[in-house]
Order: structure tokens, then C-alpha cells, then sequence
């Protein structure tokens, strides 16, 4: 699973997901961001209530030693849960991978996974995982 972003915008987070082609692209905003701009584009607009906008946030860099910010892996798992129509084969991989990462860290991810209301759907997952 890759984490890259190709936009600039402020107060956004980019991910996408390279699990299965093509990639995805997934931009988060706070909820009050205007985003009406974005619909037009090959995007999967997410919104957040702004209080849990900022956690799971890192920066990293990237390409010709930008940095950028985007959401660590727990965080990651957590939004591709959120909402309806999520994907299940690419949550299932997207888990699996998760399971066997030497970096996970399964306190964090219940931590966030309380906080967005998914708690329920990653215990499904992990029990069987782990």
C-alpha cells in the first residue's frame, strides 16, 4: 500500500491507495472547506468534522525532498472504512497487510477507530487477522 500526493491544496490531505489499479485518489478536508471546485476532477472527496481532522496526521517527504502531510497507516485504515461503499476486497487487503506489518500499532488503530465510529468493522477484521 503506497501513500503519494500529486496536489497542492491547503488544508488538505491526499492519499492513494495502491492496492489494485488504478490508484485512487482521496483527498480529505475539514467539513467547512469548499471543495465545490473539486467535483469536477477524478477525486474522492472525503469531509471531517474539524476535531478530527489533525490526528493520524504526519508529514513525510516525498519526491525531489518535498514534504507533505498525509494520515499514518492507522488512520488510513480507519477512513477507508468510514461511510458506505467501501470496497471489500481492497479493505481486506488493505488489513491483511496491516496484520503482518511489523509497524503496526493495534492500540493506536482502535484509538482512532473509536474516535471515527468504525470500531466495530476493524474488531471484525483484526480478530480474524490476529
Amino acid at each position: 500500500m503506497g501513500v503519494e500526493s500529486t496536489h497542492t491544496i491547503p488544508l488538505c490531505i491526499c492519499l492513494v491507495i495502491r492496492i489494485v489499479p488504478p490508484a485512487k485518489y482521496t483527498m480529505t478536508f475539514p467539513k467547512d472547506y469548499n471543495v465545490t471546485s473539486l467535483n469536477q476532477e477524478n477525486l474522492i472527496v472525503k469531509r471531517i468534522v474539524p476535531e478530527h481532522y489533525e490526528f493520524g496526521r504526519i508529514e513525510i517527504e516525498y519526491s525531489a525532498g518535498n514534504r507533505i502531510c498525509v494520515y499514518d497507516l492507522e488512520r488510513t485504515l480507519c477512513d477507508i472504512l468510514r461511510g458506505s461503499g467501501s470496497d471489500v476486497q481492497i479493505v481486506g487487503e488493505a488489513m491483511k497487510r496491516y496484520a503482518v506489518s511489523k509497524d503496526k500499532n493495534i492500540h493506536r488503530l482502535m484509538q482512532y477507530a473509536d474516535q471515527l465510529h468504525v470500531k466495530l468493522k476493524v474488531l471484525r477484521y483484526m480478530e480474524v487477522l490476529l
